[in-house]
């Protein structure tokens, strides 16, 4: 089987239109995750019922496939709230949704791998909790957040392909359509793989080194 370099080259500016769209959702999904994200850590390091429902929360959406939390809220939430979601605007929620959650546990854990005997010396020596947060616990635990941060990147970038399930005219979904027209599966979705593999593969790198270096810290 020959493989047709003008197809890709012909459609290239189709795929990257696609890859621009796919990169703002993840951008935009990560940003608004990001907030509730601490909200939601700050939540399950606190004990109580607020404790138990940020857990509940995290814990339900982190146990789900991604293409489900996709699926409900573009089929579901308009039946039960009685709106209309577009596909970019229900595939935004569902990478918030994803990205939240996530981002909630790899804050936790950052969180909790600062040492405890630091943080009771620093209220030893008398320092306000405000000064303990920013000046303790807070830049050891970005030290540790750093890594699975960048990799958590990586993995919202592959669920987003799942996003040309709902219809959202994101680079999957635009190889889907072209291919469907020409049949040429073979060079449409090897570009699109070779997108992914140039932006993904340079950040687990990046993860791992970060990785790393917290490790030795």
């Amino acid at each position: 089987m020959k493989f047709d370099f003008a197809i890709v080259i012909q459609f290239m500016p189709e795929i990257l239109a696609g890859f621009l769209q796919t990169l703002l959702l993840c951008f935009a999904g990560c940003l608004i995750g990001i907030p509730i994200a601490v909200l939601l850590c700050l939540g399950r390091l606190d004990d109580g019922p607020y404790s138990r429902l940020c857990n509940l929360i995290t814990d339900t959406f982190r146990s789900m496939p991604e293409m489900i939390i996709l699926f409900w809220v573009y089929y579901c939430v308009p039946l039960i709230f009685d709106l209309r979601l577009s596909p970019v605007g229900a595939g935004l929620i569902g990478l918030t949704c994803y990205a939240a959650s996530n981002l909630s546990e790899i804050f936790r854990s950052g969180i909790r791998a600062v040492p405890k005997g630091q943080v009771e010396a620093a209220f030893t020596l008398g320092l306000p909790e405000r000064d303990i947060w920013l000046k303790v616990v807070v830049p050891q635990a970005l030290r540790a957040m750093t890594g699975p941060f960048v990799t958590f990147g990586t993995s919202l970038l592959k669920v987003s392909g799942l996003l040309s399930s709902i219809g959202v005219a994101e680079m999957t979904y635009r190889a889907t359509v072209i291919s469907g027209q020409n049949y040429k599966y073979l060079e449409l979705f090897t570009a699109v793989g070779a997108m992914y593999f140039i932006v993904i593969f340079p950040l687990s790198m990046l993860a791992q080194r970060f990785e790393l270096k917290s490790s030795k810290w």
